[in-house]
């Protein structure tokens, strides 16, 4: 039987997700990868198993709970368990509030917000079932930071801090932790920008990663966690 421990992560196919993926692969982690863009998807997961990890990809889109119901599914049906689950995907749309639709609106809240609200629900049994769990979110520090242009991102990871502060105190007697990140800017795909060169104002996604591992090797320790570049 293989003992070695599960890790599911959202976001998984590009920028923080990927870098958590490939650093847990390297400290023997087996992984249940969650992303819409399959190709992407694929791609990280073949260099995950470079590292001989187990490695599941799951292709799902996070504005449907059914497909992150059957993702659940199939990762429980394929390894039995989840040790650490990483919160991470999330989507961003800014500018001002007149030129945002509805629909923006409604799609960061379901992914940002419900998505990670249901992948917490659905994972949490089993870890309580086992007396053993490590929720880990990456948030944003715009969950403390409002902005011009950000009213919808920062509606959304306000809620994110809220939901996962609330439940850090209904698990506060539990075995099962939960830790939150809140990075700055970072320097990836996120809201359709290409990575650059290294920039002194912004994180790389691989200092978020070990940022992620420094808090599993701790148990969820410390139970919140800002980094960001100073500006």
């Amino acid at each position: 039987m293989n003992r070695a421990p599960v890790a599911f992560i959202s976001g998984a196919s590009r920028g923080i997700g990927a870098a958590i993926a490939l650093l847990l692969a390297q400290k023997g982690y087996r992984l249940a990868l969650l992303a819409r863009n399959e190709a992407d998807l694929r791609s990280v997961a073949a260099q995950t198993r470079l590292a001989a990890t187990d490695c599941l990809c799951l292709v799902a889109d996070l504005q449907r709970p059914a497909d992150i119901e059957t993702a659940v599914s199939r990762c429980l049906a394929h390894f039995g368990r989840v040790d650490v689950l990483i919160n991470n995907a999330g989507i961003g749309h800014f500018g001002p509030i007149e030129k945002l639709s509805l629909e923006q609106f409604q799609a960061q809240l379901q992914v940002n917000v419900v998505a990670s609200w249901l992948l917490s629900k659905l994972l949490l049994p089993q870890m309580h079932q086992r007396d053993h769990g490590l929720l880990i979110n990456i948030l944003s520090d715009a969950a403390r930071r409002p902005f011009a242009g950000g009213s919808t991102y920062c509606a959304s990871k306000f809620a994110q801090d809220g939901m996962f502060r609330s439940l850090q105190e209904e698990l506060k007697n539990s075995s099962v932790k939960v830790s939150n990140i809140y990075p700055g800017l970072v320097n990836t795909y996120f809201n359709n920008k290409t990575p650059s060169a290294p920039q002194p104002n912004k994180l790389e996604a691989a200092e978020v990663a070990v940022a992620v591992w420094d808090i599993i090797a701790r148990n969820g320790e410390p139970s919140e966690l800002h980094i960001s570049r100073s500006h």
